[in-house]
């Protein structure tokens, strides 16, 4: 499926199959407190780190059980970002377009048995 001149894949690259709670990395920022020296006054200064995950998008189920064998790169091929729980969250816009998809799956499947069942019938 294609949005906004992006691709975006509906199935796991870990089961092949249609996303099922679809989980996504994203960007992981961190906020560091650290004290600082200013004019002879001790303030706190918030440092914010950040570390840009890959953004592809996993079944939970797949992806945990991924992360549980120790992996900590993304399994889509060529990817190699890392990927954490931590660093993904429930994506609900790409689950709804799975389902979108899937209902979409199931109609042109009930039209094309239809037109094979009308393609059967003997006038006569």
């Amino acid at each position: 499926m294609e949005v906004s001149g992006m691709t975006v894949n509906l199935r796991c690259p870990l089961l092949q199959r249609y996303l099922k709670e679809p989980t996504t990395s994203y960007v992981l920022c961190q906020t560091i407190p650290r004290p600082a020296d200013v004019f002879g006054r001790t303030i706190l200064t918030v440092f914010v780190t950040c570390r840009t995950e890959c953004r592809h998008s996993y079944s939970r189920v797949a992806i945990v059980d991924y992360l549980r064998r120790g992996t900590k790169q993304c399994p889509m091929p060529g990817c190699g970002q890392p990927v954490s729980l931590s660093g993904s969250q429930r994506d609900e816009e790409l689950e709804a377009s799975v389902r979108a998809a899937q209902r979409r799956e199931v109609m042109a499947t009930r039209v094309s048995v239809d037109v094979s069942d009308e393609d059967d019938e003997v006038v006569g």
